[in-house]
């Protein structure tokens, strides 16, 4: 009987969080996630409220013009592109939009 050996990706490290931040609406918001593992093939994927968000796939998210209903929980995961793993989840980043 032949043993065989599977190697998982190195674990992704999220070396810069979202920070949390107060934005008046009409005003432009950026959140930034960064991630490092073993493959430069990253991919991001950007939650509100625990919900994913279609076609935010980058290190950085940018709502422009932010709006009363952007006011809520964003997070990234980061994950191997070509892995069906679960990643690594940043921490949660409050967002709290003031009326214009």
């Amino acid at each position: 009987m032949k043993a065989c050996l599977f190697f998982a990706d190195s674990p992704i490290k999220i070396d810069k969080h979202p920070k949390s931040q107060t934005a008046q609406e009409g005003s432009k918001v950026k959140f930034k996630c960064r991630g490092q593992g073993k493959s430069t093939k990253l991919w991001y994927q950007w939650f509100k409220d625990g919900e994913s968000l279609p076609n935010k796939n980058a290190p950085i998210l940018v709502l422009d013009p932010v709006q009363l209903r952007d006011f809520g929980y964003y997070m990234c995961n980061v994950s191997y592109q070509d892995s069906s793993g679960e990643g690594s989840k940043s921490s949660l980043a409050k967002l709290n939009v003031t009326p214009d």
